[in-house]
């Protein structure tokens, strides 16, 4: 397969096309979610955080965050202190760390997590899937759309209903664009969100339902 960087150029810029309010860049949102994830007894039990380590990781949050919770006005103070967080871990729970985190990312929104920059350059779609993504991501917003206004004519619904049925329907298109992976893209992107993550989180911000 040859692959371009024109083609990244071109997905990129559509991606950013007014409108479709696609394209985001969650890598930004990493080292602030580190300290989040690292708060989760069953995250902490899958990097093999010692007691040393936590010791460690909660004594620097609670002298630079306080008892604050995760908060979006907060994003570059924790990302500050995310930072310093990952230098105090080891290259593998690093590692694992960041594949949680982009499972977290891919399960609650889907198919867009190949419009993250990062991701596009490891993955280097070719042309034809450069234009199925393009598709898959128009075809993923007008269910969306679909979807949100059914559910609002439905009585008794709850957000928590919501959001767990939607990040459902948005798996079902990425796995649906997936199937078009080659098989070097499929170790790729094997390494990037690694073995499932099967712990269970105890703060709503982790689970498919922001």
């Amino acid at each position: 397969m040859n692959h371009s960087n024109a083609w990244t150029c071109v997905l990129i810029a559509a991606l950013f096309t007014p409108g479709l309010g696609l394209g985001q860049t969650f890598s930004k949102d990493w080292p602030r979610d580190v300290i989040g994830l690292l708060r989760e007894p069953s995250v902490q039990k899958e990097i093999k955080l010692t007691a040393a380590q936590l010791k460690e990781f909660n004594a620097l949050v609670q002298k630079e965050l306080g008892d604050a919770k995760i908060d979006l006005q907060l994003g570059a103070k924790q990302s500050t202190v995310g930072g310093k967080v990952l230098e105090s871990l080891e290259a593998k729970q690093q590692e694992r760390l960041e594949q949680i985190f982009w499972q977290r990312v891919f399960q609650v929104d889907g198919l867009r997590v190949f419009s993250e920059p990062s991701i596009l350059k490891k993955l280097e779609f070719d042309a034809e899937q450069t234009k199925s993504l393009n598709s898959a991501l128009t075809e993923s917003q007008t269910r969306e759309q679909e979807f949100t206004t059914k559910f609002n004519k439905q009585p008794g619904g709850n957000e928590q209903t919501y959001d767990l049925a939607l990040s459902k329907m948005r798996m079902q298109v990425a796995a649906k664009f997936q199937s078009q992976f080659t098989a070097t893209q499929k170790a790729t992107w094997k390494g990037i969100v690694g073995a499932p993550f099967a712990g269970k989180f105890t703060n709503m911000y982790f689970r498919p339902t922001r």
